[in-house]
């Protein structure tokens, strides 16, 4: 066969659906790609600088000291495990929404919206009492140290504050991701990230007038940066284009359909969060306890894979949009269609992913750290990082795809096994008991994401996701 022959096969939508899974024609390639990308390109932009934003605050607290890039690394997974219910109903949200909006169903999408942020409310309030109280032994279980556990504490609960609002944020632009609105989460999160940035800049250095607050001065930009995105979000929902509309009645009358819908999916979204915040916690703390300069040179290492994370982020947030949609509309095989269209695209962004982390390593961690020892692990590590981002990418798409189905529960159980049986596990060998230092730690880590990678694929090919209702 021909090298035309094989890229038409792998690339055009005419081989992606078999003949006998067909409900009717399906869009040409041309068609296809453009309406995807349409819908992705503002997706991938608000994940890739969300993940540039965090890549800019970790080098400009590593300007601080390589002490304050851990009292900030070691809040990360703590802070994640509060974030559980709200990735939840975030997930449920664009599930949902996204079903009724194929539907043509705006009342009830815009129903689903306001019960979610009413929901989210009461547990950001209960969350937020919970997470500030119980900070500082949190921290020192999560493997904080006592040259750390100051800055980390005074972080951690300014970030609370912030969750507070993020919250909101999260699910607000849920709905607007589910009716394909995705320009306005991106605008959202863009103007939030960059007012993070900048008075990080005068905070953390003390530029001008501002004081030089360090690590605090961070946590307080952040927290900014959070109401910023939440006000924007919830503005988006008053203007005479928006789809969906968050009125009053709709807060307070809570549907029993609509609640038990939420329910089925959140569920498994949620007990999905709770086995991966676990199992990263876990994970954390294995290499917390290696020591700070362990800790300080994976925590570089995980703000530099958020860079591979984000391109899949963004993919699968337009991916379980357009999947929910044309499972709204009766067209479950257009919906296997662009998980698998998504796919190709994210070959593409492995590949350069790929070659960045090899070539870019050194440079990339000599602008965290002048410590040569944290240099020279950290270019071992991103040989590793390079080899995860050809699976990462795909399982993304694919885990995200099924989200957008309401196939929660099987990303749930793979989760388990992967993130809370495999990697913590092997980490923990590696790291402890043959003594093979933070490495070790990623070496699990690749194992954990090819696991995943070929659970999430094998169950997506086979496309009983495509009978679920909601």
């Amino acid at each position: 066969m021909s090298k035309i022959g094989i890229l038409k096969k792998l690339f055009s939508t005419e081989y992606m659906v078999k003949p006998e899974d067909r409900l009717g024609d399906l869009p040409r390639s041309g068609e296809a790609y453009s309406t995807f990308i349409k819908l992705a390109w503002p997706a991938m932009i608000e994940s890739l600088f969300v993940a540039m934003a965090s890549f800019i605050d970790g080098l400009m607290v590593s300007r601080a000291s390589d002490t304050a890039v851990a009292a900030v690394g070691v809040t990360n997974q703590p802070r994640m495990l509060f974030y559980i219910l709200f990735f939840a109903i975030s997930a449920s949200t664009v599930a949902v929404v996204s079903r009724r909006y194929g539907e043509n169903s705006k009342e009830a999408a815009s129903r689903c919206a306001a019960q979610n942020l009413t929901i989210s409310v009461i547990v950001a309030v209960i969350e937020c009492i919970i997470a500030f109280s119980i900070a500082r032994p949190l921290l020192f279980f999560s493997g904080a140290q006592y040259d750390t556990i100051d800055d980390a504490t005074v972080y951690f609960q300014i970030s609370v504050i912030g969750m507070f609002f993020y919250s909101f944020s999260c699910v607000l632009n849920a709905a607007q991701r589910g009716t394909g609105r995705t320009k306005i989460t991106m605008r959202s999160s863009l103007a939030g990230n960059i007012l993070n940035v900048i008075l990080n800049a005068f905070l953390i250095n003390g530029l001008w007038f501002f004081p030089k607050l360090g690590v605090k001065g961070a946590a307080i930009a952040t927290l900014c940066g959070n109401i910023c995105s939440f006000l924007i979000s919830l503005f988006s929902y008053f203007g005479k284009s928006s789809y969906l509309k968050l009125r009053f009645s709709y807060f307070f009358k809570f549907e029993r359909d609509t609640l038990n819908t939420l329910l089925h999916v959140g569920s498994g979204a949620g007990v999905e969060q709770i086995f991966m915040r676990v199992g990263m916690f876990m994970f954390a703390k294995v290499v917390a306890d290696l020591g700070t300069e362990a800790m300080t040179t994976h925590q570089i290492c995980m703000n530099i894979i958020n860079l591979s994370f984000a391109c899949g982020d963004g993919l699968s947030a337009a991916s379980a949009a357009i999947v929910g949609q044309n499972l709204g509309r009766g067209r479950g095989d257009i919906s296997l269609m662009y998980g698998k269209l998504a796919q190709r695209i994210a070959w593409g962004f492995s590949a350069i992913l790929f070659a960045f982390f090899i070539l870019c390593g050194e440079f990339l961690m000599r602008l965290f750290s002048t410590d040569e020892t944290v240099i020279s692990e950290g270019i071992n590590i991103l040989i590793i990082v390079a080899f995860v981002s050809l699976a990462q990418v795909s399982q993304i798409i694919f885990t995200g795809s099924l989200r957008g189905a309401g196939d929660t529960k099987f990303n749930a159980v793979v989760s388990f096994f992967s993130i809370d049986i495999v990697r913590p596990t092997l980490a923990f060998v590696l790291c402890h008991v043959f003594k093979v230092g933070v490495i070790g730690a990623w070496f699990a880590l690749m194992l954990d994401q090819y696991t995943r990678f070929i659970c999430v694929t094998v169950h997506f090919y086979r496309g009983k996701w495509r009978s679920i209702k909601l």
